[in-house]
């Protein structure tokens, strides 16, 4: 059995979870994924950058725009931050995103509310497998393919959805 475990961007921070999934790992190499989130991160980019970050019901309307500020943040800085301390921390982690091998594809929540927000409609978990085979840990940033587009634009899909589709 494969175990996925979502990790919020305020839980990042905490100094415990480094070890914490190291350990997880070692009790269950090949068998543990960990999927990413860190909202507050993109929030601060998009501060800086001069944009006001809009939510309805809880979810990230997501402009074309952001799109680039999630990838950014979510599959650059915080993926790879997540990586790199793991692997200070003798775990063998890869840092994906959900956009990668069309792992994650998702079909938009409600355009003309939303924007690039979607909701998972496919996980394809090859690239995982074959990450877990090969003995290393998958942390996935939870974008996604647009399942409706013909040239593979991404969506914006929150990182708990992100986990269970996994």
């Amino acid at each position: 059995m494969i175990r996925v475990v979502k990790i919020g961007g305020r839980a990042q921070q905490a100094a415990s979870l480094i070890p914490a999934l190291a350990a997880a790992w070692r009790a269950t190499p090949g068998a543990f994924v960990v999927v990413h989130g860190g909202g507050d991160e993109v929030t601060a980019l998009q501060r800086t950058l001069g944009r006001d970050p809009q939510f309805v019901d809880g979810r990230r309307v997501t402009t074309d725009d952001d799109i680039a500020i999630l990838r950014m943040t979510l599959s650059g800085l915080v993926n790879k931050r997540l990586v790199a301390a793991l692997v200070a921390g003798g775990v063998p982690a890869v840092g994906v995103s959900g956009e990668d091998a069309a792992l994650l594809s998702a079909e938009p929540i409600d355009a003309a509310t939303m924007g690039r927000a979607g909701a998972p409609a496919q996980a394809n978990v090859k690239l995982v497998r074959h990450l877990l085979q090969g003995g290393f840990l998958p942390v996935i940033s939870p974008l996604a393919r647009d399942a409706r587009s013909a040239s593979g634009d991404a969506l914006n899909v929150n990182g708990d959805d992100a986990a269970a589709a996994i």
